[in-house]
C-alpha cells in the first residue's frame, strides 16, 4: 500500500490525537451509539493531553453518519487544531483506542485497507451494463448503468432470409452494445483506477465485452459465474463470490511481498531486515517497501522527533537524526509515519513470515550497509 497519500499529514505539527471506533450500523437498537462511543474516546484523549481544539475538530467528523451499513471502523486523526484525517472502511475494529502522541497510530487503518483494493463491478446484458467504481474504504465511488441504441436483441427462427437478417442485425446489436459498454468502463478504469474489474451476467455479452474492452481494462477484467442484471439474481451470491477473489488476490500479494524480498535479501543486496537496519534506510529515505508484521516488536519503542523522518532506536539516536526533543512511540506508528514523510509503501504479512523485530524493507537502493 502506497503511503504518498499520508505526506502532506506529516507537515502539520503533532502531537496527534487518533482515535479507533466502531462505526458498525446494523440497527439502531443495538449498534448505533456514536455519541456514546466518541464521548468516552474524547474523555480518554482529554486525559492524555489532547487540546480542546483538536478534538473539536474531530468531534465533528467523528459524530457525522456515515450513510454506509454494516460492520465498520473508523479511524480519525487531528493535531494543531485540524481534522487531518477520517475514514471508514468494512469490518469492526479489533479493538477501539485512542492515542496522543509524536506518530498518528494508523495501524487499525492500515490494517483494514491492506485487507482491501479498489475494483469496479459490471453487470452485463445484451441491452447494457450497471457499473460500480468501489474504492479502497468499500465505499462506491460511482454507479451509472449503460443502455446501447440498438435495440434488435433477439434471434427468432423466421425461416429463410428473414431470419437470416435479423440473427445478423441482432448480432450487430449486441456488438454495438457491448461496445459502448466497453467505453464506458474504460471511462471508469481511467477515473478511479481499479485493481481488477469483476464482469459477471450474460456469457454472450460478457465474451462481446471482452473483445472490445481497452487492453488496459482487458488486463483486469474477472469473469464471476454469479450475479448480472436479471431478475433473481442473488446479491449475498455475488458479494460473496467478489470478496473471495479480493481475498485469493490478498494472498497472491502477500506471497509477491514475501518473494521479492527473499530475492532482496538473497540476490540484489536491496533487503534490510530488524529495527537497527530498518531505521537506518528510513531515516536515509532508502525504502521503497516496509514489510511489517502486525504488532512487530511489542515490547520495544522507537524516538521520533518533530520531524517525522528523525527516528532513532534511542532519544540520542534521534537527536543525532535532528530531532530536538524526540519522543517514545511505538515501533510500528513511527515506522509507518516516518516511511510517509519519505515515501514508500508498506505491506503487512503474517506470522509464517519470519522476520528479525518483525520489521523489514525492501530498499531502492543498495550500499555499504546492506551489501553482503
Amino acid at each position: 500500500m502506497q503511503l504518498d497519500w499520508l505526506r502532506p499529514l506529516t507537515r502539520v505539527q503533532g502531537p496527534y490525537a487518533t482515535a479507533t471506533l466502531d462505526a458498525t450500523h446494523i440497527a439502531p437498537a443495538t449498534s448505533d451509539r456514536p455519541e456514546e462511543i466518541w464521548a468516552n474516546g474524547r474523555r480518554h484523549l482529554e486525559q492524555l493531553g489532547a487540546a480542546a481544539d483538536t478534538l473539536d475538530a474531530m468531534e465533528k467528523s467523528a459524530l457525522e453518519p456515515s450513510g454506509r451499513g454494516g460492520e465498520l471502523t473508523r479511524v480519525v486523526c487531528g493535531a494543531s487544531g485540524q481534522l487531518l484525517l477520517d475514514l471508514t472502511f468494512p469490518g469492526r475494529p479489533v479493538r477501539q483506542k485512542t492515542s496522543f502522541s509524536s506518530a498518528p497510530h494508523l495501524m487499525p487503518l492500515i490494517r483494514g485497507l491492506d485487507a482491501h483494493e479498489p475494483y469496479a463491478v459490471v453487470r452485463v446484458d445484451r441491452t447494457g451494463a450497471d457499473l460500480e467504481m468501489v474504492g479502497i474504504t468499500g465505499t462506491v465511488l460511482e454507479d451509472s448503468d449503460v443502455t446501447g441504441d440498438h435495440d434488435v436483441i433477439h434471434k427468432v427462427s423466421a425461416g429463410g432470409m428473414g431470419e437470416r437478417r435479423i440473427q445478423t442485425r441482432a448480432e450487430d446489436s449486441w456488438k454495438h452494445n457491448a461496445g459502448e459498454v466497453a467505453r464506458a468502463v474504460d471511462s471508469v478504469v481511467r477515473r478511479g483506477k481499479p485493481a481488477v474489474v469483476f464482469v459477471m451476467g450474460d456469457e454472450r455479452a460478457m465474451s462481446l465485452l471482452g473483445d472490445q474492452a481497452s487492453p488496459d481494462v482487458r488486463e483486469r477484467l474477472v469473469p464471476l459465474a454469479t450475479g448480472g442484471r436479471a431478475r433473481g439474481v442473488s446479491k449475498e451470491a455475488e458479494a460473496e463470490a467478489i470478496q473471495d477473489e479480493l481475498a485469493r488476490r490478498r494472498a497472491g500479494r502477500q506471497q509477491k511481498l514475501r518473494d521479492d524480498f527473499e530475492a532482496a535479501r538473497g540476490t540484489t543486496g536491496r533487503g534490510a531486515e530488524g529495527l537497527d537496519a530498518v531505521v537506518e534506510a528510513v531515516r536515509k529515505a532508502q525504502v521503497d517497501t516496509l514489510l511489517l508484521r502486525d504488532d512487530p516488536a511489542a515490547d520495544r519503542t522507537l524516538f521520533v522527533g518533530e520531524d517525522a523522518s528523525m527516528i532513532g532506536l534511542t532519544e540520542a539516536d534521534a537527536r543525532q537524526a535532528g530531532a530536538t526533543a524526540p519522543t517514545p512511540d511505538r515501533v510500528d506508528a513511527a515506522l509507518v509515519w516516518s516511511l510517509a514523510a519519505t515515501g514508500g509503501s508498506v505491506g503487512l504479512v503474517d506470522d509464517g513470515v519470519q522476520l528479525r523485530d518483525g520489521v523489514a524493507a525492501i530498499l531502492r537502493w543498495d550500499d555499504d550497509s546492506t551489501r553482503h
